[in-house]
């Protein structure tokens, strides 16, 4: 599994002392405060972008699925170099073959059809009915989403491996996040319950690329960062209430919310081809 350096930049901070000054009285030099910690300068700009990869916003799924065939490939390339035994390197051949072949099962056109997706870590990133489609990458080194508007991709979700974060609360997570991205801006909701809470953070470049993270650790087991193209995003929100749809995930605040959890969400049917084994995005079974 990759480790943090995967998706962040490691920034390293300086430290300063306060330059000494003469005492009011008696012109001594007063004792040296304590090290303080100076600001990490960081480009936010370049940090998402540094998150991207190769990825760029506006190439279409067949474009992303070049880029990420070729990164597959080279993942199981380094492996299969690793590797000694023939028996090995055929047990990788059947990897790298899984793992291509499900590039095109995890193409998604959200057109109506029931789907596990809707009821999953990224159920509140998508609507069906819009022109939205996505390609779900579930490797063995990385869980990546790329959804498309009009078949241009315009955001990058990214799953963060739970093993990085172990003990971690969200607030502790938004301090390590923030040594590589600079002070978040922290977005506000009305949740189920009706009153408002932490829903992301948010940075924003000097571009048009608006970064988020979430806490989905309580269902899902993960903190996630998605990147954003701000202004193709604003125009899927705005096309998703002229249109009348709702995101897959959206609860009626209208009713009781607890009785709307439960009813709403179905436990996902057993597909995952969708997944790699013991790393299923979908729920927990209810009552478990």
């Amino acid at each position: 599994m990759q480790k943090l350096a995967t998706f962040l930049f490691t920034l390293s901070a300086t430290l300063f002392l306060s330059a000494p000054a003469l005492a009011q009285k008696g012109g001594k030099t007063p004792p040296k405060q304590p090290a303080k910690a100076a600001a990490p300068k960081v480009d936010t700009e370049a940090s998402i972008k540094a998150l991207l990869g190769d990825y760029t916003m506006g190439l279409s799924k067949a474009e992303v699925t070049v880029k990420l065939k070729a990164e597959i490939q080279k993942y199981y390339d380094g492996l299969m170099a690793k590797e000694r035994t023939a028996t090995g390197k055929d047990d990788i051949r059947k990897r790298l073959a899984n793992a291509l072949s499900k590039v095109g099962q995890n193409t998604m056109n959200f057109d109506g059809k029931a789907s596990s997706w809707n009821t999953s870590i990224i159920d509140d990133q998508f609507a069906h009915r819009n022109n939205e489609s996505m390609i779900a990458s579930l490797g063995e080194d990385q869980q990546k989403f790329f959804f498309f508007y009009n078949d241009k991709l315009y955001k990058v979700f990214i799953a963060l491996p739970a093993e990085q974060y172990a003990g971690y609360t969200f607030i502790k997570f938004q301090g390590a996040i923030e040594q590589a991205y600079g002070k978040a801006t922290e977005e506000f909701e009305e949740g189920i319950t009706g009153e408002s809470e932490l829903h992301h953070l948010l940075w924003k470049s000097s571009g048009s690329l608006h970064l988020w993270a979430m806490d989905k650790m309580g269902v899902y087991g993960n903190f996630v960062l998605i990147v954003i193209d701000n202004p193709t995003h604003e125009e899927v929100l705005a096309s998703r209430k002229e249109r009348g749809v709702k995101i897959a995930g959206y609860v009626d605040l209208g009713i009781n919310p607890i009785v709307k959890t439960v009813t709403d969400k179905p436990e996902p049917p057993k597909t995952p081809d969708m997944a790699p084994e013991n790393k299923s995005m979908t729920p927990p079974k209810r009552g478990k």
